[in-house]
């Protein structure tokens, strides 16, 4: 069990903390398990759930952390031209309520990208995506915070 979660996790240290985790878990399930036989595959498939949770938890906060530091941060007007996501006459009230309108995953793409200036490949990374669905998630949020500001200002988004 050790074994495992310190070949997952490449640390001693995290290792012995989960497996501490799935000694308890393990004690109070104990019950569930049918057939004593199984009882190593059974606390083996413990831990490897274990180490899954764990990484999904890390990636959440880590996510967290960015979209935490990129809100203190004030928008910014991107200086590519083919950035360009909003329109220069859109002030930042109408583009923030556009935004609110959007779905979580739509507002997250964005705010990595544009917001907390990740490069394409960095902001797939804290979104746990490849960098090509990353970009398809991007396409599809522009078009969508496009169209709100279109519904918010009354006048076409593409202007």
């Amino acid at each position: 069990m050790v074994g495992l979660a310190r070949r997952r996790t490449g640390s001693s240290a995290l290792a012995d903390e989960v497996a501490a985790e799935v000694v308890e878990r393990a004690w109070r399930s104990l019950d569930g398990l049918d057939d004593p036989e199984r009882f190593l595959p059974w606390l083996m498939r413990m831990t490897a759930h274990r180490l899954v949770d764990r990484h999904r938890s890390d990636e959440r906060r880590r996510r967290r952390e960015v979209l935490a530091d990129a809100t203190v941060r004030p928008l910014r007007r991107p200086e590519d031209p083919a950035e360009l996501v909003i329109r220069p006459d859109v002030d930042d009230v109408a583009l923030r309520r556009a935004l609110g309108r959007l779905g979580p995953d739509q507002q997250e793409v964005i705010m990595l990208r544009f917001h907390a200036d990740l490069s394409p490949t960095d902001a797939a990374l804290a979104l746990g995506i490849s960098p090509s669905a990353a970009g398809v998630r991007l396409h599809r949020a522009i078009a969508a915070l496009r169209g709100e500001l279109a519904a918010l200002t009354g006048s076409d988004a593409d202007e």
